[in-house]
């Protein structure tokens, strides 16, 4: 008999609450170890309950479902490495009432009135960009999250940050090996550094005080630039050492 997963079941309610009013990034094209051609849709999308990167289609899991490491990640084992995916969704516990899209990092620490804990590594990859994004999700004023990212000739780069929210990001995969979820401390931070055997890049989380952020990193290249050096773990750690809190 096939059973949806408590993650599965929460990812579909976050869409099913959703308001008509949502609105979606541009579709990203994720690439697999083994076909360069093999698209998955990962959508931006904005909920009323706070931010969520959300890649979404069907959740309906049959019983090899299975927690990873983390209690935040279930990994359903695949025979076929070409069918890999990622549904990464996460809502914040808070609510907001205004979600604003600015032009720099900077322009949004202005607005906003503080600093934002953000991989400063990024910054020096904005020239030439392809693709630039950050918004700011507040509630009378206040700072609930950020939503940032970036598309680069090789890289697909992204962070979501949750202030002061108590849920953490649910992660559902699907791989024909178990996730690699590797515990760090770096500069003191809790860290997950996250990887997937057909993605070449990895996923990191860190939670600090009342912040909690996923970066995601991809090896991607483009069709003017089909090659791209690999993401390695090395990279993943400098992009989270990066990180001004």
């Amino acid at each position: 008999m096939i059973k949806e997963s408590d993650l599965g079941k929460a990812l579909k309610e976050s869409v099913n609450s959703a308001q008509s009013s949502i609105t979606f990034d541009q579709v990203w094209r994720l690439h697999s170890a083994q076909s360069k051609n093999l698209i998955r849709s990962a959508r931006k999308v904005w909920i009323p309950a706070g931010i969520a990167a959300m890649i979404m289609f069907s959740l309906i899991l049959s019983p090899v479902v299975r927690a990873s490491i983390s209690h935040f990640i279930e990994t359903k084992i695949i025979k076929n490495s070409s069918e890999a995916i990622v549904y990464q969704g996460w809502v914040s516990s808070r609510k907001w009432d205004a979600s604003t899209t600015y032009v720099s990092l900077q322009d949004a620490e202005k607005a906003v009135g503080t600093k934002l804990p953000f991989p400063q590594r990024f910054l020096s990859s904005e020239t030439g960009a392809i693709n630039r994004e950050i918004s700011v999700t507040t509630e009378k004023g206040n700072i609930v999250g950020y939503y940032y990212s970036l598309r680069t000739k090789e890289r697909m780069l992204s962070v979501t940050a949750n202030y002061k929210s108590e849920t953490e990001p649910p992660f559902y995969v699907e791989s024909t090996e178990d996730v690699v979820d590797k515990a760090l401390d770096i500069n003191g931070v809790p860290t997950h550094l996250i990887a997937v055997k057909e993605f070449d890049g990895y996923w990191i989380y860190m939670n600090n005080g009342d912040w909690k952020i996923v970066i995601q990193g991809i090896s991607q290249g483009t069709d003017g630039n089909p090659s791209a050096p690999s993401f390695t773990e090395d990279e993943a750690i400098d992009i989270a050492r990066s990180i001004q809190w």
